[in-house]
């Protein structure tokens, strides 16, 4: 069986040439949508990788997800889809323990895992050599799995902790799949340090990760005024937060120490790729700035509240621009303009 793995970064760079070595070994492709980067990732593109930039100025992951993945039409050449963020590594190191894991699951439309959340030994990149720590247990989080040969369309909602299937291109018909837990955990590392936190809080939408950050350490006793540079976390601090990270109130654990953590050694062998692909990234050029137009926040608030027609209102609402990159066509913009684009990528992709 064949797996892809669609990814959605930002700025992830200490993360992305570890996340690409790790799950190259495993996957047969490897999907970037990379939304407004600092930084031109389509020179990461190469046999198995393939680079797709969002130069919308509004955050709206989901709508990215669903749009690709129709688009793409994945179940033509994939039998399984992982959809994930680049701090997310699949629990495997080899492609023959992901196929085991496929042909256990075969049967199953999703499946899920559980995060298991880790922190690095020392700060910087992921760069293959230090040691990375992860929680014995798993946390309440999941992230659902995709048999594409059992379902239809895919709509991932929340970061693809859960998930909508339109019937006929309408939410008001649903086919709920049957769901199971792999028992497995996906190893997760939310930030790299505390420089990784700091950079999180200063890209990411305020109302998606600062109040949500705000409230978690809230909940853990925890006490930070996010608006300092400084962040003054304690390492015990640091590693209750982690460990604790997106958990649910009534599942907290408390007395979060060392021990509660276990090495994973799932890089071990990767430096000489992670390093190469380190180079690569560094020789990306500047990428240009955002699109935008007034009217964008309204545009995605009416997507969002689609019931009917789901896919085809996106599909007309956001697609190519001139420049090759994705984004929503402004109210009474001339789209016909962009189909030779268009119509080029998609023979590509169609021959590919």
């Amino acid at each position: 069986m064949r797996a892809v793995v669609v990814v959605q970064v930002k700025n992830s760079f200490g993360y992305l040439p570890a996340f690409i070595a790790h799950h190259q070994r495993l996957v047969d492709k490897i999907i970037i949508i990379d939304h407004n980067s600092d930084r031109q990732l389509s020179g990461l593109a190469r046999d198995g990788i393939e680079v797709f930039r969002v130069s919308a100025g509004l955050f709206a992951q989901e709508l990215y997800a669903a749009y690709f993945l129709k688009k793409l039409d994945l179940k033509r050449e994939f039998d399984f889809l992982f959809l994930l963020d680049a701090d997310e590594f699949l629990p495997f190191k080899a492609k023959a323990d992901l196929s085991t894991f496929m042909e256990q699951h075969r049967g199953t439309a999703v499946t899920s895992m559980r995060w298991r959340n880790g922190f690095p030994a020392s700060a910087g990149p992921l760069d293959g050599q230090g040691k990375l720590y992860f929680t014995t247990w798993r946390s309440s989080t999941r992230k659902l799995i995709y048999n594409l040969r059992r379902l239809r369309d895919i709509l991932p909602v929340m970061g693809n902790h859960n998930a909508k299937y339109p019937l006929a291109d309408s939410l008001l018909v649903q086919i709920r799949p049957m769901r199971t837990d792999s028992g497995l955990g996906l190893l997760h590392i939310p930030f790299l340090g505390l420089e990784g936190l700091r950079q999180k809080l200063s890209e990411f939408p305020t109302q998606s990760y600062r109040t949500k950050i705000m409230r978690d350490l809230g909940a853990l006793g925890i006490s930070c005024n996010l608006a300092t540079p400084e962040l003054e976390l304690s390492d015990q601090d640091l590693m209750s937060f982690v460990a604790n990270y997106r958990t649910r109130a009534t599942d907290l654990v408390a007395n979060v120490d060392r021990s509660s953590f276990k090495p994973a050694s799932f890089l071990d062998g990767l430096q000489d790729d992670i390093s190469n692909l380190a180079a690569d990234l560094a020789r990306c050029p500047p990428a240009p700035v955002a699109h935008g137009f007034a009217g964008e926040a309204e545009l995605v608030n009416r997507l969002r509240r689609n019931r009917v027609l789901v896919n085809r209102r996106l599909a007309r609402a956001f697609g190519m621009q001139p420049d090759g990159t994705y984004a929503f066509h402004a109210p009474g913009e001339d789209v016909s303009a962009f189909q030779p684009a268009v119509q080029r990528y998609d023979a590509q992709h169609t021959m590919g």
